[in-house]
């Protein structure tokens, strides 16, 4: 009886949510076979050490690196921190799961690892927004208001509310609204499964407050940022036409258009130039630029148009991000959102959530693949040359 006790407070916190025949239902029907466990254990396994390796190396790469040190990889290296605590507790947890009775584990740990991985879920898309945003206030906004809004205090002070946000989004099923603990659908612990004031909860707080407000802002800064895009790349095309025509820049004001009737492209040239001199290493895929908008014509055309490509990668390496990160947590955020009579097996459950923690070990390939600038740091720091990190790109 005392081992059903702690069983029934492990599931919920409480003492007795379910009555006792329900927490044993529900632990057989939810149960997986061993083939599954065993190919789970490996996957969780794997993700840990590739994750932890592969964040601390993006962490490293950016703290050691001064050409890295921008105000969007801030974001990218909170992004970071955020992944290498999903890998080294929640996936490391949700493997040792698998190899014991998960009703003998501690209602209290649980709870936590359940609190904890909802806040780190919530963290990871406040901060794909937040680096959504700052690309867009910098490319379609332009500098002015971005080194206004982008100073170090404001940055430190962002990251701050964004931890902030994520725990104040955990507090309501710590008050009794919802409940974290061992989810026998999933496997692991997070919030129950078979428990509607659970389910509500995610569905009003998790994706109606956070999870959808966060997917439409960021879909949206993207979206005009590639319109943006569009925009820059036919005005560069206008102006190697026609070099002494008019050719005004997306985020060029009205006032001064009209003000200055003899205005060239290098109008043009020169805003574009200012937009991308405020970072100039960026993320940072080509190096420093020392170009400015003097010179002739085509000079300045071919520079903007070298910006613009570089603005371009920049922007598809975090868009790719944020893809990835829905690909990974779609499967599970949806079959949770449509399973309400809990219908679908739980292998099902167990595999689309070891899906969304694989994420967490993702961006370091991301960063990898499409970024010059930390594929050499990585490529330095396994190599143990870290004294050539800061050496001129």
């Amino acid at each position: 009886m005392t081992e059903m006790a702690n069983a029934s407070a492990l599931l919920s916190g409480r003492d007795d949510p379910y009555h006792l025949e329900d927490l044993r239902r529900y632990v057989v029907e939810d149960s997986v076979d061993d083939i599954i466990k065993t190919f789970l254990i490996i996957m969780y396994s794997a993700i840990s050490v590739v994750g932890i390796f592969g964040n601390l190396l993006t962490i490293l790469s950016i703290l050691l690196n001064k050409k890295l040190r921008s105000i969007p990889n801030v974001y990218i290296c909170n992004l970071a921190f955020a992944d290498l605590i999903v890998c080294a507790v929640i996936s490391t947890f949700s493997a040792y799961l698998l190899t014991v009775d998960p009703l003998r584990v501690s209602a209290i740990m649980c709870q936590f690892i359940g609190a904890l991985t909802t806040a780190l879920l919530g963290k990871t898309l406040l901060g794909l927004t937040a680096i959504a945003v700052n690309r867009y206030i910098l490319l379609v906004k332009g500098s002015q208001l971005y080194t206004r809004v982008y100073t170090r205090r404001s940055v430190i002070v962002s990251v701050i509310m964004l931890w902030t946000m994520a725990a104040v989004l955990i507090s309501p099923a710590l008050l009794g609204f919802g409940q974290y603990g061992y989810n026998t659908k999933m496997g692991t612990c997070i919030f129950l499964a078979h428990d509607r004031m659970t389910y509500i909860f995610v569905q009003a707080i998790l994706h109606g407050m956070i999870v959808g407000p966060c997917i439409i802002v960021t879909l949206y800064c993207y979206i005009r940022i590639i319109i943006y895009f569009r925009q820059t790349q036919h005005r560069l095309k206008m102006s190697r036409k026609n070099p002494k025509a008019i050719i005004p820049s997306p985020n060029a004001s009205s006032k001064t258009n009209s003000s200055n009737g003899s205005h060239s492209s290098s109008e043009y040239t020169a805003t574009t130039d200012n937009s991308t001199k405020v970072e100039d290493y960026e993320l940072s895929s080509t190096g420093p630029s020392n170009n400015n908008s003097s010179g002739s014509p085509g000079h300045q055309q071919y520079h903007a148009a070298k910006r613009n490509r570089a603005s371009r990668r920049v922007v598809a390496n975090l868009c790719t991000v944020f893809i990835v990160f829905l690909l990974c947590w779609s499967p599970i955020v949806g079959i949770f959102t449509i399973d309400y009579y809990n219908k679908y097996p739980a292998a099902v459950y167990h595999i689309f959530f070891c899906i969304a923690v694989c994420n967490s070990c993702m961006n370091v390939f991301i960063y990898a693949g499409m970024n010059r600038a930390f594929r050499r740091t990585y490529t330095q720091l396994l190599t143990f040359q870290c004294h050539r990190i800061n050496s001129a790109f």
